[in-house]
């Protein structure tokens, strides 16, 4: 991958580490998730803005492939940097759902954690593109919303925050 494409995923990558990296025990580590789940979307963010500047700068016959999480249509004469970017976009979004998985699994330990995950939920869904929009829930194939599940780890956690 060019350094272009890769460069905004991989610092972000190390942000999602990093936060991660945060959660000291006897604090809640929600406060962390939260955190790589901001740096994730500034990946996300940076690298569509790399993408933007390159539909800018390349014609239109240099930029056909494309990559989804599905698979590649690569298209041999586009140029280098179209391609690296493509793959990069799907990174950074995979990244991202990674994060907003994590902030479901990972149980709030404090009351503050619990206002602060819901506030989290509501004002980083600027555009209903934040979070997962559909999570398997069995190996049945059975679906349900990130904010389904949200509301279950919320209604775990809660009982034992406020007891503590």
């Amino acid at each position: 991958m060019s350094d272009l494409a890769v460069a905004p995923v991989a610092r972000h990558r190390a942000f999602v580490d990093f936060f991660q990296a945060l959660a000291v025990p006897n604090q809640d580590p929600i406060f962390a998730a939260i955190g790589a789940h901001r740096a994730a979307t500034a990946g996300v963010l940076a690298i569509i803005e790399a993408h933007n500047a390159l539909e800018t700068e390349l014609p239109i016959d240099k930029r056909r492939s494309s990559v989804s999480v599905c698979g590649e249509e690569i298209v041999a004469t586009d140029d280098p940097r179209w391609i690296d970017c493509q793959r990069a976009v799907v990174l950074a979004w995979k990244v991202q759902d990674e994060a907003a998985v994590a902030l479901l699994n990972i149980r709030p330990t404090t009351l503050a954690g619990v206002t602060a995950l819901l506030r989290y939920a509501v004002e980083a869904n600027v555009d209903d593109q934040v979070w997962p929009a559909e999570l398997l829930t069995d190996d049945a194939g059975n679906r349900r919303s990130w904010h389904h599940f949200l509301v279950e780890s919320v209604a775990a956690a809660l009982p034992k925050t406020v007891m503590a």
